[in-house]
């Protein structure tokens, strides 16, 4: 008996796919929930292979209680589908707009992120047993899961980078995440471990003060008097209980990734401040807050619509047809911050055209998808200073103004040899 999927109910849906409940039958009256994820319609076959493959390589050779499991990549009902273990829970974002959340309980869950990114680092590959050097790259409340029981979870390494062969086919001259949450030295192409440290300082910092520290300024005198005020809000926020808290968050949040503290570090660090720190601890606190948001979660699935399969939805698990080999070249590298980093084979960015588009209607989608780092913008609206630091877009504006000015110089000279003719 082929292994077949019941579409129980969607878990949740964004701009790379949809993640589904399922049930997983098998032989003898085998049963299991399964998280199944499907990438967008909008992907071609192509796209949503690559995506997918290289998120299911992710969970494939991490082992961190903080990590999502993985059966594998499988064919279902003709789309690539990756198939997950089932963790019942809200992320960090939704419980942060419904309830505070205490100093310890903050803490303990960064603690757990830290030590899971500090385990990805260390993560033996398959092939040549040697690190993987994983980096997530999109850090962010959204992706950070916390169960009714206090239990913590690393959401979709789909734009992951490792050192494994395979892994991370979208260049390094491209920006992948999530705009608030980006390190300053990515604007600049270089990706490494830091980069996660300080997305999980912009997380600590949004949990504690109730705003976003970003959005994420590439100047290092803009990111300095941001990072000052960061200092004051911080001040006045609990983690003025806990002595020395407030000076780490700011090295989180460092502008040069040397001055930021290791995954390590993090992870002990909070671990000890969480036994000094006032409130609930993570599970109490999961107990009280998890169970409620779960069901309004459902709900708010439920009425939204949208182009999502409907409960009982039977896929068979097929047999993948033959797309040969996924990357076409890959060179590993070492970018200024430590960490491995890949140049691959990469889509054609998205034209100058599309992004000034996007920012002259001051709308910014959450998650960045290949937009070249010379357009990266700041904020969602036109940020007019570091839009005119980057050559790439002098040059593109350099071009529009001189052909301007030619097409303003032709029609004067058309209307002076008209009026001249007139007057003969």
């Amino acid at each position: 008996m082929e292994r077949q999927y019941t579409i129980i109910e969607a878990l949740g849906s964004g701009g790379m796919g949809t993640v589904y409940l399922a049930r997983r039958e098998g032989p003898a009256g085998f049963s299991k929930q399964v998280a199944i994820k499907l990438a967008s319609e909008r992907m071609t076959e192509r796209e949503a292979l690559m995506i997918l493959a290289d998120e299911a390589r992710a969970l494939g050779v991490i082992r961190h209680r903080a990590i999502v499991k993985t059966d594998g990549l499988v064919r279902l009902g003709g789309m690539w589908a990756l198939v997950m273990e089932y963790v019942e829970g809200v992320n960090l974002h939704a419980l942060g707009e419904t309830s505070r959340v205490p100093l310890r309980a903050a803490l303990m869950t960064v603690s757990e992120v830290a030590g899971a990114l500090h385990a990805a680092q260390l993560s033996q590959s398959p092939g040549d047993g040697g690190a993987t050097g994983l980096i997530h790259r999109d850090i962010k409340p959204a992706n950070l899961l916390i169960t009714p029981f206090g239990d913590v979870k690393i959401l979709d390494f789909g734009i992951s980078l490792s050192a494994m062969s395979g892994h991370g086919t979208r260049s390094i001259d491209t920006i992948e995440g999530s705009v608030a949450y980006l390190a300053p030295e990515r604007f600049s192409g270089v990706e490494g471990p830091k980069a996660d440290i300080y997305a999980l300082g912009a997380v600590l910092y949004e949990v504690l003060v109730g705003e976003a520290f970003g959005p994420t300024v590439s100047q290092r005198k803009a990111h300095d008097t941001r990072l000052a005020q960061a200092g004051d809000s911080l001040a006045a926020t609990e983690a003025a209980a806990c002595v020395g808290l407030r000076d780490f968050i700011l090295a989180m949040l460092a502008y040069e990734p040397s001055h930021r503290p290791t995954a390590r570090e993090v992870e002990r660090h909070c671990e000890t401040w969480a036994t000094q720190a006032p409130g609930l601890g993570l599970r109490d606190y999961a107990e009280l807050a998890v169970p409620a948001l779960i069901d309004q979660e459902r709900y708010r699935i439920a009425v939204s619509g949208g182009q999502l399969l409907p409960e009982g939805t039977v896929l068979v698990e097929e047999s993948a047809p033959n797309t040969g080999p996924l990357v076409q070249t890959w060179t590993p590298r070492t970018p200024s911050s430590g960490g491995m980093g890949l140049v691959g084979h990469a889509e054609p960015a998205t034209s100058p055209i599309e992004i000034l588009r996007a920012l002259l209607s001051q709308q910014e989608p959450e998650t960045v998808h290949r937009i070249p780092r010379s357009y990266g913008p700041e904020t969602g609206a036109l940020n007019t200073e570091h839009w005119l630091e980057d050559s790439t877009m002098v040059g593109y504006l350099a071009w529009f103004a001189g052909i301007t000015l030619l097409i303003a110089l032709g029609l004067c000279v058309f209307v002076v040899a008209q009026m001249m003719g007139g007057m003969q």
